[in-house]
């Protein structure tokens, strides 16, 4: 079959499921879409007025960045209506509607284009690889499902992809000019993330001191586009930083109440559903719903009254784990699964999400999960066959993989130890579709050259840890709060 016939097939496939479930999504009301978290960012994008002041003296207890997003699409809407401030309701649901449908549209570009640059570095061999990772990207039931409500995640996740084929592109150009050009546009975009989702700050610091280590390793010439980039994201971040820190007295870019690492992590031990819809809120005492896990309840959640992260007494979340060693294995792996367990379309339809969707997403979730397993399997062999690494060592070629997985496993660690929600985990799914179709690749490139039963091993393990999760999500699906 020739490639052309092959990627229109691919796009129909990937066009059609991705269509079906945004159709669904989108016919619900906005009181199931717009609420929370949802909510505040529209009602703070409502109220930035026309004066650039109002956006760049920003501080409050959400980041700027979606809010922006949202205004913008305002403005542009504003071209064509006569949609102001004081809204219509029916401006307002175009409004909505709009925001959505702008995030499906970058959504399934980013997919395309990062299936792509997966080919370019690398990391996916074949045309059909590149085409499978397109499709399962842009088709994921979970990330479709957050373009239907105006929350962040998908978008933030398609931000980070974006500058990061930017800035792969800035490192492979020969033209001066151009790489500047692409090096700052990837940097911008990166903070741009950051005021989007803000939770990816430490993940991208720690992941960008890596690749600036690296490259001083191997002597790049090109390191200066690398701090560019780290020097136009810090740029875009300082004035809100600047904003919050007068408002709240502390460094900050948002306000620092709006979230509590110590709270975060006391209702991390008890389980990894949160559950806006199933019960009140005043039910929890942390306030936040979250359905119960048995292990997690009895080992860690009764025992330890968290007051601190880092610590050897139980009343801190590293103490509290390290108490019950042989439970420990256990606790992290659930965890981990909860960032793969997407059983509601949306963080709003906990009693309006169908079966069949239910399902739909838990087959990607399975598939999503076993490129995590295998990404941990045999981490010499996993690195050396997804980050390009040779025997002739690393290349400037080999440190954009490097930032984007970095990011996505320092994201994992950090949502180990806070609580969970399944959204949280989209910044993994990019790169455990990686790993699993490289995997894949692997093993149908040496078919012909390989005993059969040393893939048995392998083959094993894949549907040993498929079935883990699908028995724990399962037990979780029939759990009750109590």
């Amino acid at each position: 079959m020739q490639l052309r016939l092959k990627k229109i097939i691919a796009v129909g496939i990937a066009l059609m499921i991705a269509l079906k479930l945004f159709t669904f999504g989108i016919h619900f009301p906005l009181t199931d879409r717009a609420r929370g978290d949802a909510f505040q960012y529209i009602f703070i994008a409502n109220h930035f007025s026309d004066y650039p002041s109002d956006i760049l003296g920003y501080a409050g207890d959400r980041t700027v960045g979606f809010p922006l997003f949202e205004y913008l699409i305002r403005q542009f809407l504003g071209l064509f209506t006569s949609i102001n401030v004081a809204m219509s309701e029916a401006h307002f649901v175009l409004w909505i509607q709009i925001i959505c449908t702008t995030m499906l549209i970058i959504h399934l570009v980013t997919a395309w284009y990062f299936s792509a640059w997966a080919r370019t570095v690398n990391l996916v061999k074949s045309d059909n690889g590149v085409l499978l990772l397109f499709v399962f990207l842009a088709s994921y039931p979970a990330m479709i499902g957050l373009t239907t409500t105006p929350l962040t995640d998908t978008l933030a996740t398609d931000l980070i992809l974006c500058a990061t084929i930017l800035l792969d592109s800035s490192l492979k150009t020969n033209k001066k000019y151009r790489a500047l050009l692409f090096s700052v546009t990837a940097g911008l975009i990166f903070g741009f993330s950051i005021l989007v989702r803000p939770g990816s700050i430490i993940a991208l610091a720690v992941a960008f001191a890596i690749i600036v280590l690296i490259t001083f390793f191997i002597g790049s010439r090109k390191t200066n586009l690398i701090f560019a980039s780290i020097l136009a994201c810090v740029a875009i971040l300082m004035p809100f930083v600047h904003n919050c820190t007068g408002k709240f007295s502390t460094v900050c870019l948002q306000n620092p109440h709006t979230f509590e690492s110590t709270l975060s992590a006391q209702v991390g031990l008890k389980g990894t559903r949160t559950l806006w819809s199933k019960v009140p809120v005043n039910k929890d005492p942390e306030g936040i719903p979250t359905l119960p896990d048995d292990t997690m309840v009895k080992n860690y959640y009764r025992r330890c009254h968290l007051t601190a992260i880092v610590g050897l007494q139980e009343s801190s979340l590293t103490g509290c784990l390290l108490s019950r060693p042989l439970a420990l294995p256990a606790y992290v792996v659930k965890k981990w699964m909860g960032l793969f367990d997407h059983f509601r379309f949306t963080p709003y339809l906990d009693l309006k999400t169908p079966l069949w969707i239910l399902w739909l997403s838990r087959a990607y979730d399975v598939l999503a999960w076993i490129g995590l397993a295998l990404i941990f399997i045999t981490p010499f062999k996993a690195t050396r066959r997804l980050s390009g690494f040779s025997s002739d060592g690393f290349s400037i070629s080999n440190i954009t993989p490097v930032l984007l997985f970095a990011y996505s496993l320092i994201m994992l660690a950090q949502h180990t130890l806070l609580h969970v929600e399944e959204r949280y985990g989209f910044p993994l799914i990019p790169v455990c579709a990686v790993a699993l179709i490289a995997y894949c690749e692997a093993v149908a490139r040496q078919k012909q050259s390989i005993d059969w039963r040393k893939t048995i091993p392998l083959g094993l393990y894949c549907l040993f840890v498929a079935a883990l999760f699908i028995i724990q999500t399962i037990i979780w699906d029939h759990t009750v709060f109590y």
